[in-house]
C-alpha cells in the first residue's frame, strides 16, 4: 500500500498517531530497499556465473583447435498476416490453413561475417496482435531457405487449430500477429 502523506501545516500539533504513521512508512521503505538490494545481488551473481560459463566455452573452442561458431539471433514481429481459407480435418480434429509463403529480412550481423548453414526458424502466435477469433494451437514452418545474398530468409507457414468441441463456434481470425525468431551461424 502506498504511503499516505500527512500534509502538515504551520502551527499544527503533531500527535503520536501521526509520528507512528511516519515511522511505519520509514520502516516499510527500509524493508523494500533491503529486499531490492538482495535482488540486485542475486542478479549480479547470475551475470557473473553466465560470464564465467561463456569464458569457459570460448576457451574450450580455442583450446581444441576448433573455434566455436558464432550464432546470431534475429527477432521479427509481424502485426498482421492475412490468413487464407482453412480446411477442417475431421479425422484429426484440427483445422489448418493453406500454406502461407513468408519471408523476413535479416539484421546487420557485422562486417566480415555472413550467415552459413541452414537457419532455424521458430514462429509463435501473438495474441495481442491477432484479430478477434480462435487462437491457433500450432504454427508449422517448412522449406526454410537463406537467400543467395544472405540478407533474408524465406519459409512456408501453416496455421493449425485443435478443434474437438463442436458446441463452441470456431472463428478463424482474419489476421494473425506472429513473432518469428531466426537463429543462424556466422562465419
Amino acid at each position: 500500500m502506498a504511503y499516505e502523506k500527512q500534509n502538515f501545516k504551520g502551527g499544527n500539533i503533531l500527535k503520536a498517531e501521526q509520528l507512528n504513521h511516519m515511522e511505519e512508512g520509514i520502516a516499510k521503505l527500509e524493508t523494500s530497499v533491503t529486499s531490492l538490494g538482495t535482488t540486485v545481488t542475486g542478479l549480479n551473481t547470475s551475470v557473473t556465473n553466465m560470464d564465467t560459463r561463456v569464458t569457459a566455452l570460448e576457451g574450450a573452442g580455442s583450446g581444441s583447435g576448433y573455434p566455436l561458431p558464432r550464432y546470431f539471433v534475429h527477432d521479427h514481429v509481424d502485426y498482421s498476416i492475412a490468413l487464407p481459407d482453412a480446411t477442417y480435418d475431421s479425422d484429426n480434429g484440427q483445422i489448418y490453413t493453406n500454406v502461407i509463403p513468408y519471408g523476413m529480412s535479416l539484421s546487420d550481423y557485422g562486417s566480415g561475417l555472413s550467415p552459413t548453414g541452414m537457419p532455424v526458424v521458430m514462429v509463435v502466435p501473438d495474441a495481442t496482435r491477432t484479430s478477434t477469433g480462435t487462437m491457433p494451437t500450432m504454427i508449422s514452418v517448412s522449406d526454410v531457405e537463406l537467400s543467395s545474398n544472405k540478407k533474408s530468409v524465406t519459409f512456408n507457414l501453416r496455421v493449425y487449430w485443435r478443434y474437438e468441441d463442436n458446441s463452441k463456434p470456431f472463428v478463424k481470425p482474419n489476421t494473425l500477429g506472429i513473432r518469428c525468431v531466426c537463429l543462424y551461424m556466422l562465419s
